[in-house]
């Protein structure tokens, strides 16, 4: 039975919502020693992709996930892909690797490698001020506002509160609101010094995206990386993803049991307002084609995507977070 959810149980839910049907969980494996390198070995690889396997149905049952798919991407070949359960616990209509799942916040590493695409244009550098990009932009910070790059929009160390601003999305107010509303925040921490996971900064992402190239972020992610790579099936419109023909419904947690939302309730349209932290729906096979892009270094096919230059940047340490400070692996997050 679909749920319908009120306004409070939206907020309430809301984080819950990752644990359940929105992403295709995609594990690639590149290159690393040990027991993967057996892979090489066609006796021993069977063995243990049915180890793997036996891993992740465990873990879907221990999660209560209805649903999911997963590839292996070794050595530039697609060695493992596989779909499990069911697209909605009403129906049990079975996944296939065809199905669409949303796939939330990875949606970022596409705007982070979208701006790469246009730094690799001249139409901006990752060094340039906000406020010279988007004049409109406004912190309750001023010091950081006059300070902050680019790069600092994706790099989650803002200063802001976590999720600052998300619950404008979820009571209904657009894009604008959002933009708009970045100097009503107050901060946490001072700017650059500790992770805080935010959303609405992407927004401004959005718009200096839109109002360099005259084009919508859809239309961007269509023509500069759907097309290109030929994700068929990848939308960057909430539409797309409650319209199309294959696609999974999308769960929440009740009480520790995942029970499936209409998507006309209102509860997944919030995300329009923040779509380049999170619209992006898509499915297996197009996915390890984005992910194969990133192993060859943004080309494929011998097509140049993104400069391996600007794509690195897009993954490389920017902010510090839990670790020892003495070891900074334990401790960085990627732009995107």
């Amino acid at each position: 039975m679909r749920k319908s959810l009120t306004l409070f149980n939206r907020v309430k839910n809301m984080k819950k919502l990752l644990c359940y049907f929105l992403v295709a969980a995609l594990v690639v494996i590149i290159g690393f020693s040990g027991e993967f390198q057996l892979l090489e070995k066609s006796e021993e690889r069977t063995k243990i992709l049915k180890q793997w396997e036996d891993e992740l149905k465990k873990s879907m049952e221990e999660w209560n996930i209805p649903g999911m798919t997963a590839g292996i991407i070794y050595d530039g070949e697609v060695i493992y892909k596989k779909a499990f359960g069911v697209k909605d616990l009403s129906s049990m209509e079975p996944i296939d690797i065809e199905t669409v799942f949303q796939i939330g916040s990875t949606t970022k590493a596409f705007t982070s490698t979208l701006s790469a695409i246009f730094v690799d244009g001249g139409q901006f550098d990752w060094k340039d001020r906000v406020m010279d990009l988007y004049p409109a932009f406004r912190l309750k910070d001023v010091s950081a506002q006059q300070g902050f790059l680019f790069e600092d929009l994706m790099a989650q160390h803002s200063g802001l509160y976590p999720y600052a601003g998300d619950i404008l999305s979820i009571w209904g107010f657009g894009r604008d609101k959002v933009l708009s509303s970045l100097s009503e925040w107050p901060t946490m921490y001072s700017f650059r010094i500790e992770l805080s996971y935010v959303n609405n900064l992407f927004v401004v992402v959005e718009e200096i995206l839109e109002s360099y190239s005259g084009k919508s972020y859809s239309e961007l992610l269509r023509e500069k990386i759907f097309d290109p790579l030929e994700m068929n099936s990848t939308r960057a419109t909430l539409d797309g993803f409650i319209n199309a023909s294959n696609a999974v419904t999308t769960h929440v947690n009740d009480e520790g049991n995942p029970v499936s939302i209409d998507p006309y309730d209102g509860f997944i349209d919030w995300i329009k307002s923040l779509a380049p932290a999170g619209i992006i729906s898509s499915n297996i096979n197009d996915m390890l084609r984005w992910v194969n892009m990133y192993l060859n270094k943004g080309t494929v096919d011998g097509n140049k995507i993104v400069s391996k230059e600007n794509l690195l940047i897009t993954y490389s340490p920017h902010t510090y977070v839990l670790g020892n400070p003495s070891d900074p692996s334990q401790r960085i997050v990627w732009a995107g």
